[in-house]
């Protein structure tokens, strides 16, 4: 995968993200697929040496066309991610009041799933499929997931990269979600082994997951 990142000018984390956009089009049958994200909203100097959060949420809009190929998918979710945390400050709250979205009693406004980089974890470690991925549920009983669904990245320098996945309960199985983690890791694997290779429709007769921007 840093092949292609560094082939694409793009980071691995966006590579990962171009894989989580073609997991959950491929679980949706959606075409315009949008996410949530947090942002550190620190681009202005003055706020570099200040103490206190100043996290935003950002949506990440992406469309996946069939027929396109891993290069073109990775190109496209790295561009997409400059050009969102362009507009990182702008409050999230103020969005959603613009956009006049509608605010369902129980679910978040705009979008139902996230994906965040994090700089280090503290959870455990698990058997993976693709050499230098680990892809894992960490969920616990008593635990409250703040989405339908998460993805959280990180870059640990023992083990490589590790993807882990949060999600509720109430809407899905511990199945699910570890058939869903085995569909990412095959996608990243495909990624590297033909990168030229068309994004193929490959859509369930069963839609598992709520991920369009809700407007």
């Amino acid at each position: 995968m840093a092949e292609i990142a560094q082939r694409n000018g793009a980071t691995l984390y966006a590579v990962v993200l171009s894989g989580v956009f073609v997991l959950l089009h491929r679980h949706t049958g959606q075409e315009d697929v949008a996410i949530g994200s947090q942002a550190a909203a620190r681009e202005r100097g003055e706020l570099e040496g200040q103490v206190g959060c100043y996290l935003n949420t950002v949506v990440l809009r992406q469309r996946i066309v069939p027929g396109q190929t891993v290069d073109q998918v990775v190109r496209a979710t790295s561009r997409m991610l400059v050009e969102s945390l362009e507009h990182q400050s702008y409050p999230f709250d103020l969005l959603v009041e613009d956009l006049k979205a509608p605010k369902l009693k129980g679910r978040p406004p705009l979008f139902d799933v996230q994906a965040d980089h994090v700089l280090s974890t503290t959870f455990r470690t698990g058997p993976g499929i693709t050499p230098g991925v680990e892809i894992e549920d960490v969920s616990e009983d008593g635990e409250f997931a703040k989405y339908d669904l998460s993805f959280f990245t990180s870059d640990e320098p023992d083990t490589g990269l590790r993807i882990v996945l949060e999600y509720s309960r109430a809407l899905f199985q511990q199945l699910t979600i570890q058939r869903m983690g085995e569909d990412l890791q095959g996608i990243l694997a495909a990624f590297g082994e033909n990168p030229e290779h068309a994004i193929v429709p490959d859509v369930p007769a069963k839609k598992t997951l709520r991920a369009g921007l809700r407007l």
